[in-house]
């Protein structure tokens, strides 16, 4: 598909060069490839009609009041022969949506990070970073209605509460470009800042020692390590098109300390750094029900094998 911004859709020239890299045969059309099982993300249904068996693996662990809820969005995974989800919390509302098998696999995304393969140790010599620094990793959503950005811009720097403590600014791809580029700047100006300038954010998960985000789904990735959160509460998230408060994103936000101003933040930054066992017992009890992978980190391996047993299923007709 022609990258289609509109609709967060299609291939950029630079993902098309990614996928590439890989060395392995493209088609255009899928169909072309006669697959026999073909994994999806997100609504591509019409796309692989005719492509054997399709296996949902995914959306984040938080919905923003589209999709672990009951909503055209979360219905559309009807069409899927086997849909993947995190964990038991999301397995057991997507049961009340579709008829369709729902499993809690985990996210393969971070099975490096559970299964100890990504740690902080090695992301500080992939990044040649000093090892005698705490780093706390801001991490906010796109949405204006929800994000942090709107509210504290480029005086982010300002939670630092001395100059022990490096800050990684780590982005959602979808975020605005003028934000972007205010991010992008900051080092310039304020030397313990780091602008984490790529799509992955599993090394920063792995090296930093607390995380400020608002409903973005990295907060609960975050959380699952046993690391402290900081939650900023927007306050013009009921403005927000889907919002809708019975989701986990504004039910369970006791996982963390929530704060509203820069001040408040700077705070909540020096409480965890002196205690950061503070709301370890929430964090357990969240992430235990969000993330199936959390103490294996099997989730590709379980979606491998779920999905080869749809065609087993098949063969056995």
């Amino acid at each position: 598909m022609s990258h289609a911004p509109e609709i967060r859709a299609g291939l950029t020239q630079h993902e098309l060069s990614f996928i590439k890299s890989y060395d392995e045969p493209l088609y255009r059309v899928p169909q072309d490839f006669h697959p026999d099982l073909t994994f999806i993300a997100d609504s591509v249904y019409p796309w692989v009609k005719n492509c054997g068996k399709l296996v949902h693996v995914g959306h984040g662990v938080l919905s923003k009041g589209q999709y672990y809820t009951d909503t055209p969005t979360a219905r559309r995974e009807e069409l899927a022969d086997m849909v993947c989800v995190p964990g038991k919390h999301h397995q057991t509302i997507m049961r009340r949506i579709i008829s369709k098998p729902v499993v809690a696999t985990g996210m393969p995304k971070l099975d490096e990070l559970f299964a100890g393969r990504v740690t902080r140790a090695s992301v500080l010599e992939q990044y040649g970073l000093p090892s005698d620094y705490h780093y706390v990793l801001f991490a906010p959503t796109f949405n204006d209605e929800l994000s942090a950005i709107p509210f504290v811009h480029d005086r982010i720097g300002k939670v630092l509460p001395d100059d022990k403590i490096l800050l990684i600014i780590k982005l959602h791809p979808s975020t605005k470009a003028e934000y972007k580029d205010m991010y992008r700047a900051l080092p310039n100006r304020d030397k313990r800042v780091i602008y984490a300038d790529e799509l992955d954010i599993t090394p920063f998960l792995a090296l930093c020692d607390v995380m400020i985000s608002d409903v973005s789904s990295a907060l609960m990735e975050f959380a699952a390590l046993d690391k402290p959160v900081i939650l900023f509460n927007n306050p013009n998230w009921s403005s927000y098109p889907n919002f809708n408060p019975a989701d986990i994103e504004f039910q369970w936000r006791d996982i963390g300390i929530q704060v509203a101003t820069l001040d408040e933040m700077r705070v909540a930054v020096s409480t965890y750094l002196q205690n950061p066992s503070l709301h370890a017992d929430k964090r357990k009890k969240y992430t235990d029900l969000l993330f199936a992978n959390k103490h294996d980190g099997k989730a590709a391996e379980r979606i491998v094998k779920l999905a080869l047993s749809l065609l087993s299923a098949e063969n056995d007709r």
